[in-house]
């Protein structure tokens, strides 16, 4: 059971850590990939935020699962290369 409890707390700070870096990241990609090309906007602002909205809520989800997957790896490697230390029999008397 200790086992999988520390894989489950790889896998939520793993998750964690990627949702943080998918929203510090699209911070700085979605403004410039909804930037009008000429410099004026001829678009409906409301669509665009949504939609803006909408993609950030998507990689979100990706991070948050990119996160889980690669924290329970990394938990299972270090969960697994932890071995518990052999025990020696009692010595019988001879």
């Amino acid at each position: 059971m200790e086992t999988f409890k520390r894989i489950l707390a790889f896998l939520f700070g793993g998750a964690i850590l990627g949702m943080v870096l998918s929203v510090v990241i699209a911070r700085g990609v979605l403004p410039w990939d909804n930037t009008p090309a000429m410099g004026q906007a001829l678009c409906s602002c409301s669509e665009v935020t949504l939609h803006t909205i909408d993609r950030l809520i998507k990689w979100q989800l990706v991070g948050l699962l990119a996160g889980g997957v690669v924290g329970s790896i990394i938990g299972a490697v270090v969960v697994r290369g932890r071995k518990p230390a052999a025990t020696t029999p009692p010595s019988t008397p001879v």
